[in-house]
This record gives structure tokens, C-alpha cells and sequence, in this order.
């Protein structure tokens, strides 16, 4: 090892100084603790990757996340049937208010469990804790916001027609979307049961746009719906605010987590080609397109028959 010959230290102004070390004293304790420190990294083989690595890394956002299935590998072999039985049980303990988000514990945003679809494992990763606790009508409790990053290779019209209204049997244009019922019918029947068993319905605000005399432009009101167990996130949910879409399309506008920087919204199919993937809310600026998040990362909104789009929902 090395000997020290100089410390780094702020000064009583608040000035970083770098003096040498001219005490034979203060060299020798300096060594004695730098060995200290060589022996405990060599007893414990998880000291430079712990907590408080993970630590640095999440505070410079360069967490890459973790399998959870290789993380609690031991604890789910112990009386589960699968990690997402193993999540789905540690949701439930957090319900108790004595343990409340004790229950997360070891649990970090970015961790992730794979989802075999078809040919393709989709890396679903926490989102958020209790994101919308407390919120909604009627109160949401606690749970895991499961997303990805990886779009479905599947390109889907939001709508069949170019058109971003909803209908005499639904005003809500959501609800009412080709991709709505994609996700619905089509997709999610492909996730493996396991995964379906422990997955929650989840109620949000939606945008109603319906006139039985024109095609309306802007949106003109809200309410709670049910928009199902595998769902598109709004640009609030995104980018933490609106950009392309109506005032009623992003209700609670707090952002996941998970998509806090702009490289955290870059979507790529299986085969790592960027995706355009399509949000929830449509355009407040005409009655013919609906927002996406754009391959660059970008905000964006195409036609909504375009077919050039996929979809990567939470």
C-alpha cells in the first residue's frame, strides 16, 4: 500500500486545502485505519458493492437496478411459488399500519423481475412505492408500480380511425382506443399467470372528449375509471407535466419515479431498436392525435391511426 503524504480537508472559510503530511504520528495513524479498512473489505466481499454503494450510485442516478428473483433468491424458496407471489405478499404486509413502508425493506426503485412474453423476457421493474396511496375515488392502498422500458415489438394503432374523441357509449377517448382494447384482449392474456394472479386493477383520472354535434378539440372534463390491470402511463406520469396534451389528460401529474431523466424515457423493443410508445392522453390541441413518447425520448403526438407505434405498458 502506498503511504499517505498529504490530506484533503475543508478549512474553517469552507475551502478544500491539500496540505502534506509532515508528522510521522499522523502518516502512522493514517496507515493503521487504511489497513483497518483493506481488512474489513477483505472479510466482507460485499463491502465495496453494499448499501452504501447503492447508495452513491442511486444518488448519482446511475442505478442499474437488480434481478429480484437472483436478490431474494433464499426468501422466496422459503414458502413461495414465484418472486411475483413474493411482491404481491410484501405489498400485503405493507397494508399493516404498524409495519407500513417498513415493508419495502431491501427494496430499491429500478429493481426489477422479468416477464416472459412469448419469445421475449420484458424487465419490469418498481416504479414507484404507494405511488397513488391515499389518492383516487375510491383510495387507492399500497403497491408496487411495475414498469418497463423495453416496448413490445408489436406496433398498435391508439385508434382505428384518426380520431382522439370518445363515443356516445364512451366518452372517455382512453377507454374508448383500439389500444385500450389491445392491452385489454390481446396483450395480457400473453402474460404468464403467475404474473396476472398478483397483478391489481388500477383507477385513475381520464379525460372525457364527446360531443353527439362535432368532433371536439380539447378535452372537457375528467373523472375516476378503471383502466385495467396492464395500462399506459399519462405525460404527467412521464415527464412530470403536460406538453402536447389537454389539461384533463394528466389529473395527478406526479412523475414515476422511475422516468425522472430524459435517457430513463428511451424505449427499445427486444432486439434494442428504439420505439416511439404511445401514452393515454390525447392531444389538446385537435381531435386527431394522441401522445407518445418519442424514440428520442422526447414529448411527442402522432395521428392516432399511426401505425409506426408501440407500446410498453405499466
Amino acid at each position: 500500500m502506498p503511504q499517505v503524504t498529504h490530506l484533503s480537508f475543508v478549512n474553517d472559510d469552507g475551502v478544500r486545502e491539500k496540505r502534506e503530511i509532515v508528522d510521522a504520528g499522523g502518516r502512522t495513524l493514517i496507515g493503521e485505519q487504511e489497513k483497518k479498512i483493506a481488512a474489513l473489505e477483505e472479510v466482507d466481499e460485499g463491502f465495496r458493492g453494499g448499501p452504501i454503494l447503492l447508495n452513491t450510485q442511486q444518488a448519482n442516478d446511475t442505478f442499474e437496478g437488480r434481478d429480484l428473483e437472483v436478490l431474494f433468491e433464499d426468501e422466496i424458496a422459503n414458502g413461495y411459488a414465484n418472486v411475483w407471489e413474493y411482491l404481491a405478499d410484501r405489498v400485503d404486509l405493507a397494508r399493516d399500519t404498524a409495519v407500513g413502508m417498513r415493508a419495502y425493506a431491501g427494496l430499491r426503485v429500478g429493481d426489477y423481475a422479468n416477464v416472459q412474453v412469448e419469445a421475449n423476457p420484458y424487465p419490469y421493474m418498481i416504479g414507484a412505492f404507494d405511488y397513488d396511496k391515499g389518492c383516487c375515488d375510491p383510495e387507492q392502498g399500497p403497491s408496487l408500480l411495475m414498469c418497463t422500458r423495453t416496448a413490445f415489438p408489436e406496433r398498435v394503432q391508439w385508434n382505428t380511425t384518426n380520431d382522439n374523441n370518445g363515443t356516445a357509449a364512451e366518452p372517455f377517448p382512453y377507454l374508448a382506443s383500439n389500444v385500450f382494447r389491445y392491452l385489454r384482449d390481446t396483450l395480457l392474456p400473453k402474460f404468464p399467470a403467475e404474473v396476472r394472479a398478483v397483478m391489481k386493477e388500477r383507477v385513475c383520472v381520464l379525460e372525457q372528449r364527446y360531443s353527439a354535434s362535432a368532433k371536439l378539440s380539447d378535452s372537457t372534463t375528467w373523472a375516476w375509471k378503471n383502466v385495467g390491470r396492464l395500462w399506459l402511463p399519462d405525460e404527467g406520469e412521464i415527464y412530470g407535466c403536460v406538453y402536447w396534451g389537454s389539461r384533463y389528460g394528466s389529473g395527478l401529474v406526479g412523475q414515476i419515479p422511475a422516468f425522472q431523466l430524459p435517457r430513463d424515457r428511451i424505449f427499445r423493443t427486444p432486439d434494442g431498436t428504439r420505439s416511439t410508445v404511445w401514452l393515454r392522453c390525447v392531444s389538446g390541441l385537435g381531435s386527431s392525435n394522441a401522445c407518445n413518447v418519442g424514440s428520442h425520448g422526447h414529448a411527442n403526438n402522432n395521428s392516432a391511426s399511426n401505425t409506426g407505434v408501440g407500446v410498453a405498458p405499466c
